[in-house]
Parts: C-alpha cells; structure tokens; sequence
C-alpha cells in the first residue's frame, strides 16, 4: 500500500513546498517539474473557511514551464485564525496531452 502512495506521490510533478512561519502563518509555494517545455494555462483555487464565512479565489494564467527544472508557480502567504482552514488546488494543462492537478489543505 505504501509503495502504491510513493508511486503516485512520484507521479505527479506537482507539489507544495510549504513553510510554517509561526504557529498561524504560512508561507505556501506551489512547484512544478515537467520533463519537456510546456506552454501551459496555470489556475489557482484557494478557497479559506473561518467562523465569518468563506471566501474563494480564483486565479489563471498562461505560464511558459522549462524542461528538467524545478519552478514556482506562486508564492502565496497565509494567516489562519483558530478553526480557520484553507484549500489550495493548483492545476496546470497545455490543452492537449498533459494536465496534472494536486492540493493542499491547511492546518494539515
């Protein structure tokens, strides 16, 4: 089961380099590692709930990745209250054969 998790985790050339800054902020960087150059369109979802409510962003743009090289695609800051919690989805298409999503839930 295990080695099906690393498989798919290595599968995947997206992923969150995330840094907790203090006990209620963080530092999120979404990167990515492509094997070939894409011309690809790059959308963000963040959507954080707290006691007030929730609130949803949602962002895209056209994003030019380098082949072999590891690239952020964003650098996002947050402050979460107590209860407070945020969902990042990031995907990233060229529109024809690659499309690759992955997500990110804080606190974890």
């Amino acid at each position: 089961m295990y080695s099906l998790l690393l498989v798919a985790a290595m599968a995947n050339p997206l992923w969150f380099d995330n840094q907790q800054l203090q006990p209620e902020s963080y530092a999120i960087t979404p990167m990515v590692r492509l094997e070939t150059r894409c011309q690809c369109r790059l959308q963000i979802n963040i959507s954080k709930s707290s006691e007030q409510g929730t609130t949803v962003s949602r962002q895209q743009s056209a994003i030019t990745i380098p082949a072999g090289a590891d690239t952020a695609l964003a650098n996002l800051r947050f402050t979460l209250q107590q209860g407070d919690r945020v969902l990042i989805h990031i995907a990233l298409t060229d529109g024809q054969r690659q499309h690759y999503e992955n997500s990110l839930s804080l606190p974890q």
